[in-house]
């Protein structure tokens, strides 16, 4: 048994008195166990995150082994030798391929570490699912999100299958210990329920008042200020006017924001636009205000908080102002929308909906016998989905992932209810629930 004082601190520090703190903390509460720290194995993360001579010092790497362990044993020669995380594959980011490892160079790895005498620990072992809005995002030089899926390309899959990793690891392993003869598991059974028609709707600048308690505000306020975690938040003013090729400035969006007047789309201010969106302009939205003036609206997105990185103060929403030219505006109106409760919206049956206009889709499926299942959403741009009130995550067209899992028990034998968060319109509000994931 062992406990871990930090993971990876020396990423982002070299504080000893806070170390120290956080060993005296746990030491004091009675706990007598073996203390470690773990961290990648450069200089200044084993300076940094490390209390060496005293604690246990591990490191993290998913390759060349020996140039890890060579590099630890300069700090900590005297010690066993120990990959905390060993990374056997790797998580996705919007936008950016999908990432695999083949199983023979991860058991090839294996093989050398354990042929040193070392220890191993593997991450991720079992694939998993940032299911709701959950999922972190990296910053190093620029914002990146993680997908909905966190399959990881692990030895069990996102939805605890047997990989060919896993075997590939677990003949490495049987060369060092006896594994016993036993049967391993066959897969879960998968469910093809076919195609869901998404007939009814409601918009969300119809619904405003179902989700939310609007609240009032002389500037923009982020999701923190108003006791927002997750989610999207609504800003509205209005726009004086005449005005004309005026440009809407958001100080800052974090981290995705679609604009509207009078209703009408503008386009959308994405945080780190060229790196996601080649094809989208950021900031370069122009707007035209009629003598009356108009209502301006502002959606923005919390794509994830960051997890890694130096930028993990992070708040969501709009966290400095909104400008026409060089003039804020202010005199706002706000709704936090957490998503958390879809009860109180009221749908009615498809008719023409507006295109890029914010809305819920929902229909029905048939599961005679539930089992695990995985959503296919081609022809949908952005968004998330809920299965009878669970929010499986998000989707985007951009990628990798093509598809969201749905284990069996959010199920129910009979009918199931299926909503779909649409930021931007689809042309045919139908999705295919298939046997098998898509991941890119």
């Amino acid at each position: 048994v062992a406990m871990q004082i930090e993971n990876e601190y020396g990423s982002y520090g070299n504080d000893k008195a806070y170390m120290a703190f956080l060993k005296e903390s746990l030491t004091n509460r009675g706990v007598d166990v073996l203390l470690f720290t773990s961290d990648g194995y450069s200089d200044n993360g084993l300076q940094g995150g490390t209390l060496l001579p005293d604690v246990l010092a591990t490191v993290n790497f998913g390759s060349r082994p020996d140039e890890a362990f060579a590099k630890l044993k300069e700090y900590q020669p005297d010690k066993p030798l120990m990959c905390m995380d060993y990374w056997l594959g790797w998580f996705d980011h919007w936008g950016k391929p999908h990432h695999s490892r083949d199983p023979k160079d991860a058991a090839e790895v294996l093989g050398q570490m354990l042929a040193s005498g070392a220890s191993v620990n593997f991450y991720m072992f079992h694939g998993g699912t940032n299911f709701g809005f959950y999922n972190g995002a990296n910053f190093l030089g620029k914002y990146e999100p993680t997908v909905t899926s966190y399959d990881y390309d692990a030895l069990l899959s996102e939805s605890g299958d047997i990989t060919d990793k896993y075997i590939a690891l677990r003949e490495v392993l049987s060369r060092y210990t006896d594994i016993p003869e036993i049967a391993l598991p066959p897969a879960t059974p998968k469910k093809q329920y076919g195609e869901v028609r998404l007939m009814e709707y409601a918009r969300l600048f119809d619904s405003l008042s179902r989700l939310s308690e609007p609240v009032r505000s002389a500037y923009p306020q982020t999701m923190e200020q108003l006791g927002q975690d997750y989610g999207y938040i609504m800003y509205t003013t209005r726009v004086a006017g005449p005005l004309s090729q005026m440009k809407l400035v958001i100080q800052d969006v974090r981290d995705r924001a679609l604009v509207f007047l009078d209703g009408v789309y503008q386009g959308v201010i994405e945080r780190n636009t060229h790196d996601i969106r080649p094809d989208v302009k950021d900031n370069d939205i122009v707007l035209d205000v009629p003598p009356e003036g108009a209502t301006l609206d502002i959606l923005v997105e919390n794509q994830g908080r960051i997890n890694y990185g130096y930028a993990m103060n992070d708040p969501k929403g709009i966290t400095e102002g909104v400008r026409l030219g060089l003039q804020f505006l202010y005199n706002w109106t706000i709704h936090t929308l957490p998503l958390d409760d879809l009860t109180r919206l009221h749908f009615r049956e498809t008719q023409e909906v507006e295109p890029f206009s914010p809305t819920f889709y929902r229909g029905t499926f048939r599961a005679d016998e539930p089992g695990d299942t995985f959503l296919k959403l081609d022809g949908w741009t952005k968004g998330a989905a809920f299965v009878n009130g669970f929010n499986l995550g998000r989707y985007w067209e951009i990628g990798p992932q093509r598809t969201l899992y749905i284990p069996a028990p959010l199920l129910r034998e009979g009918d199931n209810e299926l909503v779909l968060f649409e930021l931007h319109g689809t042309k045919n509000p139908v999705v295919t629930l298939q046997d098998f994931p898509e991941l890119g």
